[in-house]
């Protein structure tokens, strides 16, 4: 595969700014937001080398752990015809993707102010699970290796 020299973080650390600097700012409203700002960030990936998309998984997977907080988990989702149930375990881990695919103030705001995080509970937008799987495919597609093999 030819070694492409546009690619930012190439030869070295990915500066945490880089991190932000792929998922950018998205408003995230719903399922085409998700959608544009999804592939907004696999655009951006596609510009790393694979060790500065490897570099951006372990960040994200960091992200999203930093968000695993009681407090963030015991919010409660709105369902038509039921009321305000609990978060499942797979709702808490997608809302956890899209507040990371809104961007890094609203990332930061979130745990700041924990009530921010009910934006991201709902289901339409949910579909910012694919942030999850973004990186996989990217290095797929560059090397033909899957991410954990290298």
């Amino acid at each position: 595969m030819e070694e492409r020299t546009d690619r930012i973080g190439a030869g070295g650390p990915l500066p945490p700014t880089d991190f932000w600097t792929v998922i950018g700012a998205n408003r995230i409203g719903d399922a085409a937001d998700v959608a544009a700002a999804l592939t907004g960030v696999r655009t951006r990936l596609e510009r790393l080398d694979p060790e500065g998309v490897r570099r951006f998984r372990r960040e994200l997977v960091a992200r999203v752990e930093a968000l695993d907080l009681d407090v963030l988990r015991s919010m409660r989702v709105d369902a038509p015809l039921v009321g305000r149930i609990p978060q499942t375990e797979d709702g808490f881990l997608y809302a956890r993707h899209a507040c990371v695919l809104a961007g890094r103030r609203t990332y930061e705001g979130v745990l700041g102010d924990a009530p921010r995080f009910a934006a991201f509970v709902h289901p339409r937008v949910h579909s910012a699970e694919c942030l999850a799987y973004l990186a996989y495919e990217v290095h797929a597609q560059m090397t033909g290796q899957e991410i954990d093999a290298v």
